[in-house]
């Protein structure tokens, strides 16, 4: 009889501390689904010796050496919150492929900007929260290379 009380004791114990735990787990998941993120912060234009920018349309992929264009983009990345808005695990397709290469010839970073407030890094999409992204900008940097 003494042996039942214990049992039924540690089964609501263990039951409370299932129910903790996932609600901390669910927590912790809300959090970081709403958290601003911020991309390139550790990066400036003095480290990048080119970027290529791909395009989505016909994927002809062009190089741009200009450092003030560098600069105007990575500083447009830069000063730009953004949040997860869904997962990109399923999607296809790009507006532009950027990826910045440093000095000794390594990518630093790559996304894909699908348009003026959308950035795709995977695994996730991230929208803009204020301003816009410089989408318009690549565009032109492709037309005019």
């Amino acid at each position: 009889v003494c042996g039942g009380i214990g049992e039924r004791k540690m089964k609501e114990r263990k039951t409370i501390c299932k129910f903790f735990i996932i609600v901390a787990m669910g927590v912790g998941v809300i959090f970081y689904w709403f958290t601003p993120v911020q991309f390139m912060q550790a990066v400036n234009a003095d480290n990048i010796a080119y970027l290529t920018i791909a395009s989505g349309v016909n994927g002809e992929e062009h190089i741009i050496e200009d450092i003030d264009n560098i600069g105007f983009v990575i500083d447009n990345i830069k000063s730009k919150s953004m949040r997860r808005t869904k997962l990109s695990s399923t999607y296809i397709g790009v507006g532009v492929k950027i990826s910045f290469w440093d000095k000794q010839g390594s990518v630093i970073d790559t996304f894909f900007i699908n348009d003026s407030t959308t950035i795709r890094k995977d695994p996730f999409f991230y929208k803009v929260t204020s301003g816009t992204l410089c989408y318009d900008y690549l565009i032109g940097l492709i037309e005019n290379s």
